[in-house]
């Protein structure tokens, strides 16, 4: 199920294409089939949608694509696609290959790029212990909007903000926040936009990506909740160009032997 509130006034067919990442054909059928809400109706037809509506679309884990970008006996790496959950995507992997796997790690919804899954519940233990110690490096491309260093170290704190379903960032330890780290690198620039290739070194947080580097004034393109909404519109942007790039492995036991695996995703679309 794929559940949002319209940030525009619109078309209900082409927020559906936007907010799912499905094509145009599978939302048709979805309006014919009545599989679509608007405000607790359900509609069938392109209909005009308002700022503030609420719509709800059924679709399953099946209807998204996805590539595997590694596998072995143990341990499964595969690429999500925008528009889906990772929890969805684990369902997506279940039904498409009949095993267990279990994402070690979640992304955004609308965040492309590499899910480690543990195939085994013993795997499982062992990756949760092996993250809880850094050892496992993420590494991240996104496009902004600013002018970013070369290269830099941003040390904040993070503070969830439940009800909005947000995060705050601060300079300074506030009641109920955590440290985070996030460092990046220039990669390359074109016009208005550039590239970084970002690594969480501490935190790990919802958001953290995201809120961080608008906070210092680099706001990824695409980003609906903390992004540029002017330069958004101007690109036709609406979902958030952050791609989950890169895995690397510093391992003990019986795992170590990914350490030397090379592990990427850097077929995404560039802007």
């Amino acid at each position: 199920m794929i559940k949002f509130t319209a940030k525009e006034d619109g078309k209900l067919k082409k927020m559906l294409m936007q907010e799912s990442n499905l094509g145009f054909s599978t939302v048709n059928k979805k309006l014919r089939e009545k599989q679509v809400m608007l405000n607790g109706y359900r509609v069938s037809q392109d209909v005009d949608v308002m700022l503030g509506d609420e719509i709800i679309m059924f679709a399953k884990a099946a209807e998204f694509n996805f590539k595997i970008a590694y596998e072995d006996e143990n341990v499964m790496v595969a690429i999500k696609p925008k528009g889906i959950e990772t929890p969805e995507f684990e369902i997506k992997i279940f039904e498409t290959k009949g095993i267990f796997a279990k994402a070690m790690h979640r992304l955004d919804r609308n965040t492309e790029g590499l899910v480690l899954f543990a195939k085994t519940k013993e795997v499982q233990e062992e990756l949760r212990a092996e993250l809880n110690e850094h050892r496992v490096v993420k590494f991240y491309h996104a496009f902004v909007f600013g002018r970013p260093y070369k290269k830099a170290q941003l040390n904040s704190y993070l503070k969830k903000n439940s009800e909005a379903s947000t995060v705050m960032i601060f300079d300074k330890k506030v009641a109920g926040s955590t440290p985070i780290e996030t460092e990046y690198s220039f990669l390359d620039k074109n016009g208005e936009i550039s590239r970084l290739e970002v690594i969480l070194r501490e935190g790990g947080k919802t958001h953290q990506i995201r809120a961080h580097l608008a906070y210092f004034k680099l706001p990824i393109v695409g980003d609906r909740k903390y992004g540029n909404s002017d330069l958004n519109k101007k690109y036709k942007k609406t979902k958030q160009e952050l791609y989950a790039v890169k895995l690397e492995f510093n391992l003990e036991g019986k795992l170590s032997y990914l350490n030397k695996k090379k592990i990427e995703y850097l077929d995404y679309k560039k802007i």
